[in-house]
């Protein structure tokens, strides 16, 4: 018993609720099956699992990347002429070190500005994890982090304090010199002056000189006046576990990486 399912490379960019005219237009497809019998899985003949996460290799062996756009922004999914929601993992455990998982974190993080019913926790505030996998104890604590998220969903329970990780609003400059870029995130933030070593500027670092939290807003006061057009926290194998940005409510805020930074707004 196999199942089967259709790889496809558009020919441009679509989203997810393609149809089924635009999924005849692929210039190069193929067939992947899962296999279910003693050889694979070994599942019986009335098995049933739907809902299943799984994981797809691409392998240089049998899939020609040149044909691809970077970062598999053409690769789709589909079983049938229907779409299959799908997750790229590019970097899996022991092969990071490039921005692939950094923008991966960030398309992560932004899935709750799509999804009102969604929450992301993130697990870069338990260090044992900075190799791989978790001691024990922090995947403990993981689950005890996840209660007040769970009473609020399922049992309604209203926390005198957000029961999420901090999530990045907006990054803009501010006065006239472009020396200070203020960060507005949906709940108070905690500063640390080791915390400088964290962002990035256009992808270099050592830009930040100093910072300040005040609710909400984390104000960074750069090196020197600066045109970054962008602004990144945590860069994979780069950071520093012990200096990472925690809301007040003890959870450890969610990366992101290429935010655009805008210009000051002219004073009034």
């Amino acid at each position: 018993m196999t199942q089967q399912l259709k790889l496809g490379l558009f020919v441009f960019l679509a989203l997810l609720q393609t149809g089924a005219a635009q999924l005849q237009g692929w210039r190069h497809s193929g067939s992947l099956y899962t296999l279910t019998t003693p050889e694979g899985a070994n599942l019986p003949a009335s098995a049933s699992e739907e809902g299943f996460p799984l994981l797809v290799r691409l392998n240089k062996g049998w899939f020609d990347f040149s044909q691809a756009k970077p970062n598999g922004d053409d690769l789709r999914f589909c079983t049938g002429n229907q779409p299959l929601a799908y997750q790229i993992w590019p970097n899996a455990c022991g092969q990071g070190g490039n921005a692939h998982s950094d923008r991966l974190r960030d398309l992560q993080r932004r899935l709750t500005h799509l999804y009102s019913n969604l929450s992301v926790m993130p697990t870069l505030g338990f260090p044992s994890g900075q190799s791989c996998h978790f001691v024990l104890e922090d995947y403990e604590k993981m689950g005890l982090a996840m209660v007040p998220l769970l009473e609020r969903d399922a049992d309604g329970v209203v926390s005198k304090q957000s029961v999420t990780a901090p999530d990045l609003l907006s990054a803009a400059y501010a006065g006239d010199h472009n020396d200070e870029i203020t960060l507005v995130f949906d709940q108070p933030v905690q500063w640390i002056d080791a915390l400088a070593g964290q962002f990035w500027l256009d992808g270099e670092a050592g830009k930040i000189a100093s910072g300040a939290a005040t609710g909400n807003s984390l104000r960074l006061k750069l090196a020197a006046p600066s045109t970054a057009k962008s602004i990144t926290y945590v860069v994979d194998k780069k950071w520093d576990p012990k200096t990472l940005l925690f809301g007040r409510n003890g959870i450890a805020a969610l990366t992101f990486c290429g935010v655009p930074v805008l210009p000051a707004k002219p004073a009034k």
